[in-house]
């Protein structure tokens, strides 16, 4: 059992790895339209 669960670990922090990245792109390209928005008016 443990060594199915060390198994587990890896690709969960693959996906985690994935989600973080598009996340943090996310916030930024909210962030770049924020300031667009607030420039224009």
């Amino acid at each position: 059992m443990t060594h199915f669960n060390r198994k587990k670990k890896k690709p969960l922090s693959f996906f985690a790895k994935i989600c973080y990245y598009s996340v943090t792109e996310l916030w930024t390209a909210y962030n770049q339209r924020l300031s667009v928005n607030t420039n224009i008016s």
